[in-house]
Formats: structure tokens, sequence, C-alpha cells
């Protein structure tokens, strides 16, 4: 019995950008959770909100650092990688910024202010820059259309 072709040569997977795009795709479909808690007002929920946006952040930080990882732990070899990685990983250290913006105008519309103080257009100034993120790394990153407008 032949072996696989994949065991013959696992040194290929190791050098794929699956990992990292992963991690992508599921700080995606959490900016997708808090889009939709923003947009339905039955479920304006803060604590849902927050707690969906801690995870977009979460998995963002998680797929720089696979990045990085990778390039550790495959030494020389990894520098050929990088090179046709580069434009992933150049878009990837754009990720915490954009997340780190949509952070701020949460905290300023819903996490800073009581909750009768709290309108529709302040969950929508979130949902809208939640959504503004979300498209954005869906066509950066070329992964399939995950909850797409």
């Amino acid at each position: 019995m032949r072996p696989k072709k994949r065991l013959e040569e696992p040194h290929k997977n190791k050098y794929s950008l699956h990992d990292a795009l992963f991690s992508i795709r599921r700080c995606v479909g959490a900016l997708a959770l808090l889009e939709e808690h923003c947009g339905v007002s039955t479920e304006r929920c803060r604590n849902c909100v927050e707690k969906h946006l801690q995870l977009a952040v979460a998995h963002s930080e998680e797929a720089v650092e696979l990045e990085v990882l990778k390039a550790e732990e495959f030494g020389r070899e990894a520098t050929v990688i990088k090179t046709k990685s580069k434009k992933i990983a150049a878009e990837l250290e754009k990720v915490p910024p954009k997340l780190a913006r949509l952070a701020s105008v949460y905290y300023a519309q819903i996490g800073s202010r009581p909750a009768q103080e709290r309108t529709p257009a302040h969950w929508r100034k979130v949902g809208m820059c939640a959504r503004t993120v979300r498209k954005w790394m869906q066509n950066t990153f070329n992964i399939s259309k995950v909850a797409a407008h």
C-alpha cells in the first residue's frame, strides 16, 4: 500500500497560511455576530457585544502570532515562505489596529454610557464600524463570504 502524498511530503503543509486564515475566519464570524447584536433591537446586549468584540480581537492576535511562530519555527526555510506570503503578513498586521478602532467606537458609543442613554443610533454606529472591518477582512483575505450582506 502506497503512503499518502501528504505523509511523503509533510513539510508542504507546514508552510501554508491556513492556520492564520482560519483565525481570521473566526474573527470575521465574531464580527458578524457583533454586527447582528447591534442591528437587532431585541438582541442589543452590552455583554454579548463586548464578548464578540473580545473574541474578534483574540482571533486576530492569534493570526498574527501564528505567522510569527511559523517564521521562528522554520527558521531559514521560512524566509522563502515569508516572501510568498509577504502581502498577507502585511495585511494581518493591519487587523489589530482596525479592531482597536472598533473597540474605541464601542466604548464611546455603548460601553461608557448608562443603559438608559444608549439609543439605536449608538448601536448602529458600532454595528456599521464592525461591518466595515468585517467586509474589509473578507475582501482582503479572500476567505469565503461569511455572513455577507
